[in-house]
């Protein structure tokens, strides 16, 4: 990919080392901080006594659209998510339909937490392999 260090999976285990069994006491914390976790994300966004609504991350473009495509070229975009939350924020890629895995590859550098008003690029990678319109 576009940030590959062109390391191997084994080469890194070896610098690393293989990760150890965690102890009942370390999994009753990480199932604890799991929880803090996932209800910290459902939590109403409040900074300096304004409350955020709406959508935490702006892509831009909004879309992309690919049109008069050839089969077996690859097209590519840029698109930047922009944090527009008053406060830290981060998001997770989710993966995407079946139908439609095939066609796309996104690459991007995790960025962890976003402050407001900071972005972060991704490079959208669309070869079609059939000449039948994506939806």
């Amino acid at each position: 990919g576009l940030w590959d260090t062109g390391g191997d999976a084994a080469a890194e285990e070896r610098r690393v080392g293989p990760a150890r069994q965690l102890s009942k006491l370390e999994e009753q914390y990480m199932a604890k901080a799991r929880e803090r976790q996932k209800t910290a994300m459902l939590r109403t966004q409040v900074v300096r006594g304004k409350v955020f609504t709406g959508t935490a991350f702006l892509p831009s473009p909004a879309a992309v659209e690919v049109i008069d495509f050839e089969v077996g070229r690859t097209y590519k975009r840029v698109v930047t998510l922009t944090n527009v939350s008053n406060a830290f924020n981060t998001f997770k890629l989710l993966p995407l339909d079946d139908a439609v895995t095939d066609f796309f590859e996104i690459q991007y550098k995790r960025p962890g937490y976003l402050s407001a008003g900071k972005g972060c690029q991704l490079l959208v990678s669309f070869t079609p392999k059939v000449n039948e319109d994506i939806f």
